[in-house]
């Protein structure tokens, strides 16, 4: 199970919720995220042949932590991405081919309202917004698009005032 703690008596109750448990429990600093992050990128089989990023989806999450989906705004400016692109080139792309990994993927980041990025998530493998990310890259997605998958089980102003707003 996951636990997200804003403030003391969050952290209490997290404790009592797992106090059963056998083995170890990670903890991990809470991030106030201004703005969460797919980062896709391809990496080709031919070595010789630089990795590329792609593009990137914003991702829409619930307030327990679960992945709705993504907005893909091929004009949008994120602060930060220059610097998230220099670790990707500098340290991610190198450890990647290390391993022998090519094809397309993406890695999830969130940048904190401090200034910090944190990559959280990597899926080397086509993930959910991929598929928009490549058409704003050929240029037949000019425009934002919200994808979203899954339900929704809520009532329909939270859902207007949510994901339509978008």
């Amino acid at each position: 199970g996951v636990a997200i703690c804003k403030n003391a008596k969050e952290i209490e109750k997290a404790k009592n919720s797992f106090s059963s448990i056998q083995g170890c429990i990670f903890v991990e600093e809470y991030i106030d995220v201004a703005y969460n992050i797919c980062v896709q990128f391809g990496i080709p089989f031919n070595r010789e042949v630089l990795p590329e990023i792609l593009g990137f989806s914003e991702q829409l999450i619930s307030n327990k932590g679960e992945f709705f989906g993504g907005v893909v705004n091929p004009t949008k400016y994120i602060p930060y991405f220059g610097d998230i692109k220099k670790v990707f080139f500098e340290e991610i792309f190198p450890s990647i081919r290390s391993f022998g990994w090519y094809g397309v993927g993406g890695i999830d980041v969130l940048i904190g309202t401090n200034g910090k990025f944190y990559f959280i998530d990597q899926n080397f493998r086509m993930t959910a917004t991929f598929p928009y990310v490549y058409l704003s890259i050929i240029n037949k997605l000019t425009m934002p698009t919200i994808s979203f998958s899954g339900s929704i089980e809520c009532p329909k102003s939270i859902f207007e005032d949510n994901i339509v707003s978008l």
